[in-house]
């Protein structure tokens, strides 16, 4: 590790240094007040923190050299902040009207590009980072910038192609789910980050040769340190054990379908008979097995609820033991014999070890579709003016949801990079399968997509989009207040593996007409919940268990969730949740 920070003391050159210049001007409570029109204040950066990377228990800091622009906005306007190298750490503008910046709340940013709309660019080594701090400027003010990149850290002889589940990596301004990164003893790579990642799986091939996959966590300033990567051999087709005559098939899951502990089965069929069979990944390669007997025409893919340990479509009465399926295909023929799920309903047959392309195949023209709660996750199709989709017009509520997606299916959808709370007026980076946006005041809006660059802006009606800043940070999270006391309301005993000191609960309500979240509450603190339900929402319900730390209800904030359920009719309003975590039932009574 020593000789690592030898040469990443180097290398990080567009961060910051701790030191400050402590040299104050007049009395230290006096705060200077620029006479014209310039503005000047000293910047460091956040350090790089001990709990990802060591040595000899030192924090290690990195300096500017000179010559490096910080983008200072407010109000949807960009002032350039440029040091020399005589005083690195003093960023000066002398801009028109930048004086006017004193007293404000503004966003100190610092890319690569020297741009407010930039992004980090992970082909430059550690100083393609980006950097932030929302502060109150003051003239002479001293302000540390926040590391809002996570890093990949590796050493490798050869090329390392990396291929992310989302678009973490950004070269040239274009954002990427793969991308192909240079050999190296210490090859630092920034890529995009959140605050509050989760762990995602990262694979790499190097050269032509595959090599393996490593958990990451894009976290701000967080470096993920991958050690040494070399390639290894492509593992044989795993070969299960089927009787003679029968045909071997395999198949790769996605994340999605990985999700909730589901489990797998492959249903097959001719003119004269039907059946199913468990998938089963013994040597836990992520490649599941299974036999077709010979003579089968057709088959599909199953996703199965765990609640249920055998095969059943669903019924009427019971209508969760099947969560997705693919549609109808043959039976693949070796060695194109492993099928890779691409969506929830689709797949495709390939050779075992096939890589799927980074980004699903995306409609042309005009087939993108705005959705969101304001239309009940309808479709409202976008304009198309050379590339860029529109829809104008749209009047949404305070924290409406929405997503672009392909006008025919949910296959291609565009959510929530890294801000999930959008403030109107601005424009965010957005990624295929992110979370679902949040608009956080009510209004009448224009939102335009960009697709090559996957951007979303959503403006004040009538509007000039191309004007609206870059937000990179999430905006303020809705507060959550108990609803008025009504005669209508559902009570919730949630079960040992839902409760605990931090546990926060809430119900998600839909009819045919919208749905809401509300938020439950124990006034007596008897352990048993009230849900008070709004008008018209008195049909459908799922009581969920929250994420310790959340305060917002939405799916993302999920831990567990009960079944899709019906609220009753005939007096019974309690409902005791049977033990377990995830997608369970329970029981009804009158409390």
């Amino acid at each position: 590790m020593k000789r690592f920070w030898s040469i990443f003391a180097v290398a990080l050159v567009a961060l910051v240094a701790v030191a400050c210049d402590d040299n104050k001007i007049g009395n230290e409570n006096t705060v200077p007040t620029p006479t014209s029109d310039e503005v000047t204040f000293t910047a460091s950066a956040e350090d790089l923190t001990r709990t990802y990377l060591e040595d000899g228990g030192e924090v290690f800091h990195t300096k500017w050299v000179g010559n490096e622009t910080l983008c200072v906005v407010s109000e949807g306007k960009v002032f350039k902040f440029v040091n020399t190298l005589a005083a690195a750490n003093k960023f000066c503008c002398k801009e028109e009207g930048v004086a006017d910046l004193v007293g404000k709340s503004v966003e100190i940013i610092y890319t690569k590009s020297g741009e407010a709309d930039g992004n980090v660019d992970s082909s430059a080594g550690a100083a393609g980072a980006k950097l932030s701090a929302v502060v109150t400027l003051e003239n002479e003010g001293s302000y540390t910038l926040d590391v809002v990149s996570s890093f990949l850290l590796y050493s490798s002889s050869a090329e390392v192609t990396f291929t992310a589940p989302t678009q973490l990596f950004c070269d040239a301004g274009e954002f990427k789910a793969t991308m192909t990164l240079p050999a190296g003893n210490t090859v630092f790579v920034p890529i995009v980050a959140t605050a509050d990642a989760a762990e995602c799986e990262l694979s790499y091939t190097i050269g032509s040769e595959a090599a393996g996959k490593v958990n990451i966590t894009p976290a701000y300033n967080r470096i993920n340190d991958l050690g040494v990567l070399t390639p290894t051999e492509t593992p044989d087709t795993p070969t299960p054990d089927i009787p003679e005559g029968d045909a071997a098939i395999f198949f790769v899951p996605n994340s999605g379908w990985l999700s909730d502990g589901a489990w797998f089965a492959a249903y097959y069929w001719n003119d004269a008979t039907s059946a199913s069979v468990k998938l089963t990944d013994d040597n836990a390669d992520g490649i599941y097995e299974g036999a077709i007997p010979a003579g089968m025409t057709g088959m599909l893919f199953c996703r199965m609820n765990p609640a249920y340990t055998d095969f059943s479509w669903n019924s009427d009465t019971e209508n969760d033991h099947v969560w997705n399926q693919t549609i109808d295909t043959t039976v693949g023929v070796a060695p194109a014999n492993c099928f890779y799920i691409t969506g929830w309903d689709s797949g495709e047959w390939h050779e075992a070890g096939y890589i799927l392309p980074d980004t699903p195949v995306t409609p042309s023209g005009s087939d993108f579709a705005l959705a969101g709660t304001f239309n009940g996750w309808g479709d409202l199709a976008m304009a198309n003016n050379n590339g860029i989709h529109s829809v104008k017009g749209v009047t949404m509520e305070a924290y409406a949801e929405l997503k672009v997606k392909a006008a025919t299916s949910w296959d291609v959808n565009f959510g929530a990079a890294a801000v999930a709370y959008m403030n109107p007026n601005n424009h965010i980076v957005v990624a295929q399968g992110g979370d679902n946006i949040s608009i956080a005041e009510a209004g009448t809006y224009d939102v335009y997509f960009d697709h090559a660059k996957l951007l979303l802006y959503v403006v004040t009606a009538g509007a000039d989009y191309t004007t609206a800043p870059l937000q990179s940070v999430n905006g303020k999270e809705p507060e959550i207040v108990a609803p008025e006391v009504t005669d209508n309301v559902v009570y919730f005993k949630p079960n040992s593996t839902w409760g605990g000191s931090d546990a926060r609960f809430s119900a998600y309500l839909w009819n045919d007409s919208g749905n809401t979240w509300v938020s439950a509450v124990d006034a007596d603190a008897d352990g048993i919940y009230e849900i008070y339900i709004p008008a018209g929402y008195g049909t459908n319900i799922i009581f969920c268990r929250m994420k310790s730390g959340t305060s917002a209800n939405s799916w993302t904030n999920k831990q567990y969730q009960t079944v899709d359920l019906l609220i009753p009719t005939d007096g019974k309003n309690l409902f005791t949740v049977n033990e377990g975590g995830d997608k369970i039932d329970g029981v009804w009574s009158v409390k």
